[in-house]
């Protein structure tokens, strides 16, 4: 009987880990030759291995090159995604990677953030470039629980654009998921006072995001834009992990690698170890 009961409680312990995860956004910045220093080929290596930190990474400003390089790099995650200027390769990727060993992906999509969703290089409202938001249906292997991620980039001159893709990116939601569990990633170019975080966070929108950085204790860095300069101060908050209701978020962690002058990119990654 003894034995019953321990074989029981291992079986428990083995679904819950399976259920429990390290979700990332990073900007990556992208590949630009006029960097210097901080240009991607040298900085490519230690990108990748922040990278598996997570089980799941939201990524921005990742190019085709880009794409390639982190292939190479990383042959135990694979991604979804294309370029915001015409659905394929062209312009920058807002991709989802995840581990090949714990995930699948049952279904995928992109969403223009603009007045024509649908509509492949679309550019909405004010916004200075085509923004994107890049959606996943994924499988947990070992559970078979299924969730949704969804990774983005807000324009980064347009306000109006900034919180009417907010308000599309609920509607979104709300019409994909249809209440499954959802974790919202990326760089939204908005800070927590601003209206369309509040418009992300509104109870009331049907969909009740929760920011996981206040979901726990959160400890150390609490900005993640400063560019690569380590010493600089005025940093912002702009890059998120968001939770549906479903989720349980048991760290927050904002990572501040660097050799001493430089940041690998010039945002911060942002990683959320959460549960189901």
């Amino acid at each position: 009987m003894r034995f019953f009961f321990f074989a029981i409680l291992i079986s428990i312990g083995v679904v819950a880990s399976a259920q429990q995860f390290k979700v990332m956004s990073y900007n990556i910045r992208y590949k630009n030759v006029t960097d210097g220093i901080n240009q991607w080929d040298n900085r490519k290596e230690k990108v990748a291995e922040i990278i598996k930190r997570a089980d799941i990474a939201g990524l921005q400003e990742v190019l085709n090159v880009q794409i390639q390089d982190l292939k190479a790099l990383l042959p135990a995650y694979d991604y979804v995604g294309v370029g915001r200027d015409n659905g394929k390769k062209k312009g920058e990727f807002s991709p989802i990677w995840y581990l090949k060993s714990k995930y699948s992906v049952v279904k995928w999509g992109t969403i223009w953030l603009s007045e024509k969703p649908d509509k492949k290089g679309s550019k909405g409202w004010d916004a200075d470039l085509p923004r994107i938001c890049t959606w996943a249906r994924m499988k947990d292997k070992s559970s078979g629980t299924e969730f949704y991620v969804f990774n983005t980039h807000f324009d980064h001159k347009g306000k109006v654009a900034r919180v009417e893709s907010a308000k599309l990116a609920i509607e979104k939601i709300k019409e994909i998921a249809a209440g499954s569990p959802v974790l919202f990633v990326g760089d939204f170019n908005m800070t927590n006072e601003t209206e369309g975080y509040k418009i992300l966070m509104m109870k009331e929108n049907g969909v009740n995001l929760r920011d996981a950085f206040y979901l726990v204790s959160t400890q150390g860095e609490v900005n993640t834009s400063y560019g690569f300069n380590v010493s600089k101060k005025d940093g912002k908050k702009i890059d998120y992990v968001f939770v549906s209701p479903q989720w349980k978020v048991m760290s927050h962690t904002i990572y501040t690698d660097n050799n001493g002058t430089s940041y690998p990119s010039d945002h911060l990654p942002v990683l959320a170890e959460v549960g189901l």
